[in-house]
């Protein structure tokens, strides 16, 4: 629980036995631990936790989970959704913003992302409890637009859910940028 509110990033899901790979996906999104017992048997308090995550891998969860002979079904598929990213253009880029091949654009991410990491996390918490009510109506309302803008007519609850993920990324990236933290123009984020 030491990533409660916050992102966890997970790298290269094929490190995880592929038998509990479903399972895994389930408690990270349900935000909860197992349940355990204490050596004397009384209950030991179960780690809760509220976060966004996303893993890297060749292999899907469900390939991956199909591989060590598991079956998969939509729960687990709409808590770890898979987004191919080697589809366009230029690879995993959609945009190169002015740099003259993916390769490069992703040599100067990996150099800044090392030297930048975490620096606007302060600008960043200033700007959520600065003025709390405000921003929270604020962010409330772009939830609600983004949410009803990236979910497709007729969407069962499944997608609905998976749809307030992404909206929610979003959302917390425009309000970054309304902040002057990301240096981004308005409406990259969505």
């Amino acid at each position: 629980s030491r990533r409660n509110d916050a992102t966890l990033m997970l790298d290269e899901i094929r490190e995880v036995d592929g038998r509990e790979a479903g399972n895994i996906a389930y408690m990270l999104a349900n935000g909860q631990g197992k349940a355990r017992a204490r050596t004397d048997g009384s209950v030991r308090e179960t780690n809760r936790w509220n976060l966004l995550f996303l893993s890297t891998g060749e292999l899907s969860l469900v390939e991956h989970a199909a591989s060590a002979g598991e079956r998969t079904y939509a729960g687990v598929e709409v808590r770890m959704i898979q987004i191919p990213s080697d589809s366009g253009k230029y690879g995993v880029f959609e945009e190169l913003h002015g740099f003259s091949s993916g390769k490069t654009l992703a040599e100067h991410l990996e150099q800044h992302v090392a030297h930048y990491h975490g620096a606007p996390f302060r600008d960043w918490l200033h700007c959520l409890t600065a003025d709390l009510p405000e921003l929270t109506s604020q962010a409330k309302a772009l939830l609600k637009e983004y949410t009803r803008r990236l979910t497709p007519e007729n969407a069962g609850n499944q997608v609905g859910r998976a749809v307030t993920r992404f909206a929610l990324v979003a959302m917390a990236g425009e309000l970054a940028t309304k902040a002057g933290i990301t240096g981004w123009p308005e409406g990259e984020a969505f």
